[in-house]
């Protein structure tokens, strides 16, 4: 429906014309409406709508006068969604993030705060953000379970040591693409510069020796290492018989996270 009238609130798209009664209301201006219309609102009700972005630097809910609030926040060209709780005014955030092509994929995550678990795997599969919508694969529905089952995480992120899609890391590059892994770097400084506190989870795997260069972007001087000093890093599960942190799908669901030594395993890697 366009309208939605109860005893205290109205719910529209776009908007709604306080000086019509509801079975008054025109069809056009309830779905495309832009102009001013809280000014006018003396329905005694609460209005919510949407249709008209918010322009926050942050894109977060809009509140206009006279009780109307606009809860759009331009979710397909942001990839933020929100919501509020009508009765006590708290709202509620969920930002999807994404860069990557098909072909390459630095940052994949769902965040609804400034503490998301961090992840870090060896390559990406096939999960992507495609029309606002998670198309998620095994892995990531496991770092999901793991950051809701935590609870003091805001969501969580997945990045990779090397940013080239394939399901099968047998496909990997044989030689490094530098350029590709300088911009991986690029990507992941910034998602560590954005959440200063967030605990990294290790959770690369045996994988980790399918290619000589995947240890030196992670160890090299400009590898990750070298961007997240004095964070907390975690593994889950026990570490493998090599002495990699274990690969997220090869855990059970009643495993929790431990503080993983990096510097002691960067040492002997």
């Amino acid at each position: 429906p366009t309208l939605i009238v109860s005893n205290k609130t109205i719910f529209t798209h776009a908007a709604y014309n306080p000086d019509l009664p509801p079975e008054k209301q025109e069809e056009y201006f309830l779905i495309w409406n832009r102009e001013n219309f809280w000014d006018r609102n003396k329905t005694g009700k609460a209005i919510y709508f949407g249709h008209t972005p918010s322009k926050k630097e942050n894109h977060t809910i809009v509140y206009y006068p006279n009780n109307c609030t606009c809860i759009d926040l331009g979710t397909y060209r942001y990839n933020k969604m929100g919501g509020i709780e009508i009765k006590s005014k708290e709202e509620y955030y969920i930002e999807m993030l994404y860069q990557g092509d098909g072909k390459t994929r630095f940052v994949l995550g769902e965040v609804t705060g400034d503490n998301p678990l961090i992840c870090f795997g060896i390559n990406p599969s096939n999960a992507k953000i495609v029309d606002n919508k998670l198309q998620t694969d095994k892995t990531i529905k496991k770092i999901r379970y793991i950051a809701d089952m935590e609870k003091k995480y805001d969501g969580w992120i997945m990045l990779n040591l090397y940013a080239q899609v394939t399901s099968k890391p047998s496909n990997l590059d044989e030689v490094l693409n530098s350029d590709l892994h300088s911009k991986n770097i690029v990507e992941i400084e910034k998602i560590l510069n954005r959440f200063p506190n967030s605990d990294i989870l290790a959770c690369w795997g045996n994988l980790i020796e399918k290619r000589k260069y995947l240890k030196c972007c992670l160890k090299d001087i400009k590898g990750i290492i070298s961007l997240t000093k004095d964070r907390t890093w975690l593994y889950r599960g026990k570490i493998t018989k090599k002495g990699h942190p274990r690969h997220q799908l090869w855990t059970e669901n009643s495993a929790r996270l431990e503080e993983f030594n990096i510097k002691k395993y960067i040492k002997n890697l």
